[in-house]
């Protein structure tokens, strides 16, 4: 992915093998291009093989993948000469926030010399979010009412009170009382009689006979 933000670019100095003018010292400038930009440094005049620059050039870079370094050589009374050019690879020169390398130029496949350049690279702030801040909604839980009782008893008017009608009774929130379970059916629930033994239960022992029993009391007749 290209990275967007400012280059600065900046030619320092020159080391020339090639030479154009036989008769008098060149006359080198540096043009630099970034895709469709082009800028020029001022003219080292009469620098001869050993030219120097103090020119800062700012690029709006974009999509670009190289930038492209050339050194001129200047006659006012004919067209320039090309001393050398190279083409650098972008990711070179942003391997480190503050670039600064010399780079080998040549002219028609051949070695002309080297350029020192200084670059300063400033990536772009990323834009912000489009649609406004991010809301985040949390819903609210509501916990349900601890007292949770029955349902009132009716109110007996004051007309029935005044009869006898005792208020029906009142068992807060939390319902009448449970009923507790009684004995299971089928046995006689069994009587407390103190310190003294219960009584046999009927058919334990058989009955006396009847010529043990001792006279009834006067007054009752025999029987039969």
């Amino acid at each position: 992915m290209s990275q967007h933000g400012t280059l600065i670019i900046r030619p320092i100095c020159a080391r020339m093998t090639r030479d154009t003018d036989f008769l008098s010292k060149m006359d080198p400038y540096c043009l630099i291009t970034l895709g469709s930009q082009k800028q020029k440094s001022r003219i080292a005049s009469g620098a001869g093989k050993m030219p120097s620059w103090q020119d800062q050039f700012v690029f709006k870079k974009t999509y670009e993948d190289t930038i492209s370094v050339a050194v001129w050589d200047y006659d006012s009374n004919s067209r320039d000469d090309l001393v050398g050019e190279a083409v650098v690879p972008i990711a070179r020169i942003l391997s480190r926030p503050n670039w600064d390398d010399w780079i080998e130029l040549s002219y028609r496949g051949k070695k002309s010399g080297d350029i020192r350049l200084s670059t300063t690279f400033t990536p772009d702030q990323q834009a912000p979010m489009q649609g406004g801040p991010q809301v985040i909604y949390q819903q609210v839980y509501t916990p349900m009412p601890m007292n949770m009782g029955y349902p009132a008893y009716p109110v007996i008017p004051p007309q029935l009170q005044a009869m006898g009608y005792p208020p029906p009774p009142q068992f807060g929130a939390y319902g009448p009382p449970v009923p507790i379970p009684g004995p299971m059916p089928g046995y006689p629930p069994q009587m407390m009689y103190g310190n003294q033994p219960p009584p046999p239960y009927p058919g334990a022992y058989p009955p006396p006979y009847p010529g043990n029993m001792p006279p009834p009391p006067y007054g009752y007749p025999p029987p039969y």
